[in-house]
């Protein structure tokens, strides 16, 4: 397997910036109409890849960002929106409350409730939108007669 050279390098110093290979290819000093494929050229070569992936994971530990930090916060977001928790205060120290009943209310919202809802499924193997199929050794593809 080759070394990263310097081109390669910038690359992914780059790529680390914004995560946008096509942008990342033109800053490391690759012409605008071949920045999009050799960025997808580049994303493709293992060597590469296990480096943003080591750098990635080192931002990660850095930032404390784990898989049960992230479920942790998107529950709260999830029930925040959904209502299911204690209200905040308003920032002039009041509480925002039902007209009819006086009850202290939060806005529903649905939005945010239903994407939160959508990342912890997704954590859970729900709405798979794609399946990655890997074969070890020869695949031979057999057409049926017409």
């Amino acid at each position: 397997m080759r070394e990263l050279t310097r081109k390669r390098e910038r690359f992914i110093s780059e790529y680390m910036k914004d995560q946008n290979g096509a942008k990342a290819a033109i800053r490391a000093g690759f012409s605008k109409k071949t920045a999009a494929q050799i960025a997808s050229e580049y994303l493709t070569i293992p060597k590469i890849k296990l480096e943003i992936d080591r750098r990635l994971n080192e931002i990660a530990e850095k930032a404390d960002i784990t898989a049960e930090s992230i479920m942790h916060r998107l529950n709260l977001i999830a029930n925040r929106c959904i209502q299911e928790v204690d209200p905040i205060m308003k920032t002039n120290g009041t509480y925002k409350r039902d007209r009819n009943t006086g009850k202290i209310c939060f806005d529903f919202d649905s939005a945010g409730a239903s994407r939160a809802l959508e990342l912890l499924g997704k954590t859970k193997g729900m709405f798979i939108d794609k399946h990655d199929v890997s074969v070890a050794g020869r695949m031979v593809i057999v057409r049926p007669k017409r």
